[in-house]
């Protein structure tokens, strides 16, 4: 009975060092997780306020049909979670932003298209699902 009380210590030691291992790892990948959706929710806000800009009249300041002069709003285009800028891809009809995340966790790139619909195209580094 001796023998095995050190060897049975010394498992409950490592099995314990796992749990903790795996618990750190869940709850590293759920805050990335977290991280990307908050990231794609910006997406679409700044999404929905460049197609309110295409569809304005160029006289009251929008772009009459186009994304050509569009420019994120200074309050959308950097937070905690992320900086925000236009793609040189970009054309009148397509928007391309790009999500560059915080702490070099990666990027995403989404398309707004004309019709105002918005599609996530890239998502690299360990922001990819």
């Amino acid at each position: 009975m001796d023998r095995k009380q050190p060897l049975l210590l010394i498992m409950m030691i490592v099995l314990f060092g796992i749990a903790i291992a795996g618990a750190i790892w869940i709850f590293g990948q759920r805050n990335i997780q977290v991280r990307r959706d908050g990231i794609i929710a910006d997406l679409n806000g700044i999404a929905a306020d460049a197609y309110q800009y295409r569809f304005r009249p160029a006289s009251m300041g929008g772009g009459g049909g186009s994304y050509a002069r569009y420019s994120i709003p200074a309050k959308l285009r950097s937070n905690p979670l992320a900086d925000y800028e236009i793609s040189k891809t970009s054309s009148s009809d397509t928007l391309s932003i790009i999500a560059s995340a915080a702490q070099n966790l990666g990027t995403i790139t989404a398309t707004v298209h004309s019709d105002g619909t918005v599609r996530i195209v890239i998502i690299t580094g360990e922001m990819a699902p």
